[in-house]
């Protein structure tokens, strides 16, 4: 039981690891989220999509072992694991190691939750100005006309350079 829980830690690790990396993508992508335009979000959100399915190969690896082991492959496996294993001074570590996982994850889990708002925001603000632009082309039949200008919607500021 000593090889389970020496896997256990350093999967736990390597685990933790992950999500820590995931957390920074998560910060990036918070940070471009508040600034104008959109910049590099991409870029962000497939080093995100990367992060999440290393994280979830590693849980999914975590999850194995556990079930290899006789427990349960979820969340009270774990807890099962830590409680059947706790006389083990190994167990200690792997039960740090578990608890600091659980810290990370919850900030990871608290920063996706904001950058959904902010994009809910985002998606919310485009519709707005998807339906102003939808009514002025209702009205007038296109924010332009023909020539160029702008159509009956849109009432220009007009400058006369003429007189100096």
């Amino acid at each position: 039981m000593v090889a389970l829980l020496a896997e256990l830690q350093g999967g736990l690790k390597a685990e933790s690891a992950a999500v820590q990396d995931l957390l920074d993508v998560l910060e990036a992508e918070r940070e471009i989220l508040l600034k104008p335009g959109v910049d590099g979000l991409d870029s962000v959100v497939a080093r995100k999509n990367a992060m999440v399915m290393q994280v979830s190969e590693l849980t999914r690896q975590r999850y194995s072992l556990l079930v290899a082991s006789g427990f349960s492959s979820d969340e009270d496996g774990m807890k099962a694991c830590v409680s059947v294993f706790s006389g083990d001074p190994a167990c200690g570590e792997v039960e740090q190691a578990w608890k600091a996982l659980g810290a990370i994850a919850q900030k990871v889990k608290k920063c996706n939750e904001f950058n959904g708002q902010l994009v809910s925001r985002l998606l919310a603000r485009n519709q707005d100005l998807l339906a102003v632009f939808g009514m002025a082309t209702q009205r007038g039949g296109g924010l332009y006309g023909p020539n160029g200008r702008a159509g009956q919607f849109i009432s220009p500021v007009r400058r006369d350079f003429s007189t100096g």
